[in-house]
């Protein structure tokens, strides 16, 4: 499996047990014998994912794979919700907006609005 970053292209590959992780020195056996090779450094999963992956806006978690690029932040699918009433706001039709505690739904929004007004 090949990924490619902005620090350039990463391969999954299997190494022996005893591999240490270039970041973080623990042994590949540790974690499995899975790693990513990079200018012929092995790193582990996790020391991989904070070098090439993007971090969600939400957990701050590296995104491995497919992130939502929205609101000019980074999410994944499953924590893209509503700050308000943590309605998953992804694929479903609804319409989100940007507020300054984060995405909020139109309903939400409609009744930040509406109280607004009120005042």
């Amino acid at each position: 499996k090949k990924m490619a970053s902005s620090s350039g292209e990463w391969t999954q590959e299997s190494v022996p047990s005893h591999t240490p992780c270039s970041s973080c020195q623990v042994e590949m056996g540790r974690l499995g014998n899975t790693s990513w090779v990079h200018q012929g450094r092995a790193y582990c999963e996790k020391c991989y994912k904070s070098f090439c992956c993007e971090t969600c806006g939400a957990c701050n978690q590296p995104i491995a794979g497919h992130a939502l690029k929205l609101l000019g932040q980074n999410w994944h699918q499953e924590c893209f919700k509503c700050h308000n009433c943590r309605t998953n706001l992804f694929g479903k039709g609804i319409r989100h907006y940007k507020s300054p505690s984060g995405p909020v739904c139109q309903n939400c929004r409609n009744m930040a609005l509406n109280s607004a007004a009120m005042k």
